[in-house]
């Protein structure tokens, strides 16, 4: 881990730091590539009317972050990271490109062979992706970290936005099997960008994988153990659920909440990139307060103003203009995202290089719970009460998970400081 503590600008320190002309690129690769994959095969799937595969595929891509993350989390701890990360995106580079090579061809088969390598593609960037989490720690100081947290939050926040509309422009001059191969260059020029990366830690848990229980069921456990029992991450679990239920029910509330006003289809998008610009603009704003420090203050506030600002939007929704409306809209993406940074750097300050990836993978899949049931409870209210009062629903259940979090993360913090 590195503790030398450089001096001169902290902005100018992370930008100069030669790991970040490697890690930010290969964010790029992985955030904006996986959005551009995923809107290339929607159109691919409604080509070829086999939109239940789009569905299938969709549903696969969210639900392996709840069941492998915790599988990846026990490989992450257990071995050096640079040639696994390096494998995977060379994996990912290899499926993308027989996808596009499948798509070629007019059959049934073809389709099949699109819809395994996609899901085989996309299950080795998000390998990445918890090894990435697990990295940082390695390659830059404490004091650096909220800044290239921020930085790296700000690009998945932005390829939400950017990879479809990429996808969209592309379509105009390139075929779908052409937009894959691109993306496939980008994948393979990402895995050299990663293979340069210095990293100096030796692998310190491996005994401690191989235990009675096995490898894969010892290593979830500890991951899960770790958080359960440090009161400071599992409030911190309950908070990052509640901002998830947020995000899960805005996706469901809007196209209803946008009918109900009487607007039209293009609407629903507009709302999006308005949330996207909140979205941004939150993290980038996140990472310089994180940078300042008070990291538990920031969640606890961006999860509370979070939530105000959702039963907000319901609100002046029903009652005021179209201008209005997007004001709420604009907040809901600022307060979901400006913990972002402080929530993921207070994580990888105050757990134990050994098992990082354990525990960080432990808390993506327990916090992503929380927007499944946003997304159901938005859902089931809105058929019964209208999306108005699911917006109310959703405020509450957030507040729900943020008294349990908050409460949890101040007890924790009192006892953690009595125990030392």
């Amino acid at each position: 881990m590195i503790d030398a503590k450089p001096t001169g600008p902290l902005y100018r320190r992370v930008l100069e730091n030669p790991a970040t002309r490697l890690v930010l690129p290969v964010s790029v690769a992985g955030n904006v590539g996986s959005w551009v994959r995923a809107a290339a095969l929607t159109v691919y799937f409604a080509q070829q009317d086999a939109l239940v595969a789009l569905a299938i595929f969709m549903s696969i891509r969210q639900g392996a972050q709840l069941l492998v993350l915790p599988l990846l989390g026990v490989w992450v701890d257990s071995v050096k990271k640079r040639l696994p990360m390096t494998m995977c995106l060379v994996a990912s580079s290899v499926c993308t490109a027989l996808a596009a090579w499948a798509m070629t061809f007019d059959t049934l088969s073809a389709i099949v062979a699109v819809f395994s390598l996609s899901v085989l593609g996309a299950l080795s960037v998000l390998a990445n992706s918890a090894f990435m989490m697990a990295v940082v720690p390695l390659l830059y100081p404490s004091d650096e970290r909220p800044v290239i947290n921020s930085a790296m939050g700000s690009i998945s926040t932005l390829s939400l936005t950017v990879g479809p509309a990429l996808t969209g422009a592309l379509l105009f001059v390139l075929s779908i099997p052409s937009i894959l191969l691109l993306d496939s260059i980008m994948l393979l020029t990402a895995a050299g960008f990663v293979y340069r990366l210095k990293l100096t830690e030796v692998s310190q848990d491996h005994a401690d994988n191989k235990g009675r229980n096995g490898f894969a069921r010892l290593g979830i456990a500890r991951g899960i153990e770790y958080v359960s029992k440090d009161w400071r991450f599992l409030g911190l679990v309950f908070l990052g659920a509640g901002s998830f239920a947020g995000v899960g029910a805005t996706w469901i509330i809007n196209p209803s909440l946008t009918n109900e006003v009487g607007l039209g289809v293009p609407y629903i998008g507009y709302v999006m990139s308005v949330i996207g610009l909140g979205s941004f603009v939150g993290m980038v704003l996140g990472g310089v307060l994180a940078s300042r420090g008070r990291h538990v203050q920031i969640c606890i506030g961006g999860v509370l103003l979070f939530a105000a600002s959702m039963c907000l939007w319901g609100q002046v929704s029903t009652n005021s203009g179209v201008w209005i409306w997007f004001l709420p809209a604009f907040m809901m993406g600022f307060f979901a995202c400006i913990h972002e940074s402080s929530y993921w750097t207070f994580i990888q300050n105050h757990v134990p290089q050994n098992v990082m990836g354990r525990v960080t993978t432990a808390i993506d899949s327990l916090t992503l719970g929380g927007m499944l049931l946003g997304t159901l409870a938005a859902q089931f209210v809105i058929v019964r009460s209208g999306p108005a009062a699911a917006t109310a629903t959703s405020a509450m259940l957030m507040l729900g998970f943020w008294g349990c979090g908050t409460a949890l993360v101040l007890l924790g913090i009192l006892r953690h400081r009595r125990t030392r």
